[in-house]
């Protein structure tokens, strides 16, 4: 016996059992005008409560309530069952759809890889899922892939390597957009970033507080402009308040992932200490290198990653300057959540400080500056 003709033999009796209309479509109907009788009713029973209730198969069930969630009249969320929809009613976010778009760099994983459990973390409360969409360098890429999400995901959050405003140029008008990493004035998108440029700023002058006259800044081969001119901006401004003049010639931009030519450029700027503004193996490779040239080991100040990345190479008076990952992830899904709900009228732009500290664990002293130099 079919499960069509099993399901017709114990048929709850609503429904008609001549097979000329489908069960289905007759349970769609009922359920329909359950919902449309009660607009209090905010949940429908689970599927085999459903299947029990009207004494039909689980397949009869599911095959209904697709069809009232092509008529946007319910959607089904993970963890949280059956709930009215209405396209019109914001005062659930989940009601029209319920994945998020991860828009990321294919080749920035470090940089973005312990954002990812924090997001999920707080989109499955709220009984969404995400999709991770990853993006290259190659021309017009990005905006194949931004193309794409859109189509498919009711919100996105961008991480974005680029400083291109062009970039944005299809999100001018409602769509639930987080840029992850930059700011963007005077567009209407939100944003989540971490304060590299305060972090840089007070590092660099906590090392010439203490009479480090040399202080330089070595970027990795993960060159997201964002951070790049954050760091660079604040290392700039401190050198400015303790009046000095930023000598670029103590920046280095490694050609290679084999850092050629780092040696030379100890050799010649010789600092005294060294701010490490790169990601993951590229640490452990400048380290490397300074003891293989035999130079004195500067004090090292490090950017790391909040939950991830060895440190045990490092040594006890290293500063740290941790990347808010959990608080950045976190605000991310939460910014889309209430533009979703349309909540917050203005794009919000938010910016996560750094904690920092030295290996054993003692915070920077924010407020360290070059008085009595």
């Amino acid at each position: 016996m079919k499960a069509g003709e099993k399901d017709r033999s114990k048929a709850h009796p609503l429904f008609e059992t001549d097979g000329v209309v489908p069960l289905y479509l007759q349970l769609k109907n009922e359920l329909k005008k359950r919902l449309l009788s009660a607009p209090e009713l905010r949940r429908l029973p689970g599927t085999l409560e459903l299947a029990a209730e009207y004494r039909v198969s689980k397949g009869t069930v599911n095959r209904a309530l697709s069809l009232l969630v092509d008529e946007n009249l319910i959607c089904r969320i993970p963890h949280r069952g059956t709930l009215r929809s209405s396209a019109q009613d914001y005062a659930d976010p989940q009601l029209n759809s319920r994945v998020f778009a991860l828009v990321f760099p294919a080749d920035g994983y470090q940089s973005w890889k312990e954002m990812i459990i924090p997001m999920q973390d707080t989109a499955v409360q709220a009984g969404f899922s995400l999709d991770i969409y990853l993006y290259s360098n190659a021309p017009g890429h990005l905006q194949k892939v931004l193309a794409r999400a859109r189509k498919q995901c009711v919100g996105m959050a961008l991480y974005l390597i680029t400083e291109d405003r062009n970039t944005l140029a299809g999100f001018q008008e409602q769509y639930p957009v987080v840029i992850i990493g930059q700011k963007f004035e005077g567009l209407p998108v939100a944003s989540v970033t971490a304060d590299n440029h305060t972090a840089a700023r007070q590092i660099t002058s906590y090392f010439l507080s203490r009479g480090m006259h040399s202080v330089a800044m070595a970027f990795g081969t993960v060159r997201e402009a964002a951070f790049v001119r954050k760091r660079l901006d604040g290392w700039m401004d401190a050198h400015r308040e303790c009046g000095l003049v930023p000598d670029m010639a103590r920046i280095f931009n490694p050609q290679d992932a084999a850092f050629t030519g780092f040696d030379e450029f100890l050799r010649r700027t010789k600092p005294d200490a060294l701010i490490l503004s790169n990601n993951g193996q590229d640490w452990q490779t400048i380290i490397r290198i300074i003891a293989k040239c035999r130079y004195p080991m500067p004090r090292l100040a490090a950017f790391v990653l909040q939950r991830g990345g060895d440190r045990s190479f490092f040594r006890k008076d290293t500063v740290f300057a941790e990347l808010p990952v959990v608080e950045m992830g976190e605000a991310v899904i939460r910014l889309l959540l209430l533009t979703l709900q349309k909540a917050v009228r203005t794009p919000q732009k938010l910016e996560i400080g750094m904690k920092i500290y030295t290996k054993q664990g003692d915070l920077l002293d924010p407020t360290a500056t070059m008085k009595g130099r």
